[in-house]
This record gives structure tokens, sequence and C-alpha cells, in this order.
């Protein structure tokens, strides 16, 4: 597993940090006064390095179930993979975005998934030429339940500036 060890000298007292590489989790000491890092900085740290750099990708659950060494994935399923959301290293992370639309003629229902876990049961329905708003802290996949996978298009994704309330998938958990 990857891991990020970050060390600096502020005020003449030395602070180590470190960022798991595989979730971004963080663990350190800060100085008092500093207040947050910078969210670019933080994106350098987790992997997010330029904001405008995230993308989404239509994968098989077979490849994920490969590419992450895990069985939870349903293999024949395919799933819109998130970029994570920015770690904010002593305060958890922030909301990130995703707006995806349905550009097929025929309905597509959608669940929501934690990276490496089970999903979870909530489902959304997105009606043909339908857009939706997706908010999600931490790092997410988009599952399609039912529905042909190639109509489902992420029409832009940000890794913060979220809102909890487009949680419809519950993914701010």
């Amino acid at each position: 597993m990857p891991v990020y060890v970050f060390e600096y000298e502020y005020s003449g007292e030395h602070y180590t940090f470190v960022v798991n590489g595989q979730n971004g989790v963080a663990h350190g000491k800060r100085p008092y006064g500093v207040g947050q890092a910078t969210a670019t900085t933080l994106r350098a740290l987790t992997g997010n390095f330029l904001a405008g750099g995230a993308s989404v990708k239509l994968v098989q659950g077979c490849d994920l179930n490969e590419q992450d060494q895990v069985g939870v994935y349903d293999a024949q399923r395919f799933y819109l993979l998130l970029p994570s959301s920015d770690q904010l290293l002593f305060f958890g992370s922030s909301v990130g975005w995703a707006i995806i639309a349905n550009t097929g003629e025929h309905p597509v229902e959608i669940a929501a998934q934690r990276r490496m876990r089970q999903s979870n049961e909530t489902t959304l329905v997105l009606q043909p030429g339908a857009r939706q708003r997706l908010a999600f802290r931490g790092h997410w996949l988009v599952r399609i339940v039912d529905g042909n996978a190639a109509h489902l298009q992420c029409l832009s994704v940000g890794t913060s500036g979220g809102d909890e309330s487009d949680d419809t998938l519950q993914m701010c958990q």
C-alpha cells in the first residue's frame, strides 16, 4: 500500500503527517495558527493534483475486482468510477460532485457503491434525457443496476465544492 510522508518545519517546530495513498486518509499533528492547508497542496498529496484533471471512467466489475484485488463488484455490471474527493488532512474530506445524464431513450437505474466495499441499497432511476447532480465524500462508484451503461454520461465532475443536499445516493456518509 502506498503511503506518503510529509515532513516540514514551522516556527522552529518539526511536524510530520502521513497520507494513505490508497484511500487518502491522513494523520498527523498540525501547528496552531496555521489553519487549513491550501487545497492545491492537499490535492498534490492525495493524488488529485489538478481538480480540472478529475475524470470519470466507465469500467466493468470484473476489471475492478482484478484491479482492487477484491470480489465485491458484480463482474457483469458496469460502474462509473468517480475520482476521490479532496482530503482535508485534519478535517476529513470535502464533498465532490458529478453531473450525470441519461442520453438514451430508456431509463437507467443506478446505485452507489463505496470503492472496495459492498454497495448500498439506495437507487435512482434516470429517465431519458434527465440529468442528476450527485454529491460524494471519499471514493465512490456509480453502479449501473438496469439499463444501457453506454447511455450514462458524466457531463462534469469536481473533487470539491459539492453540496451535501445533492446526496441522492447517500455517498456523503
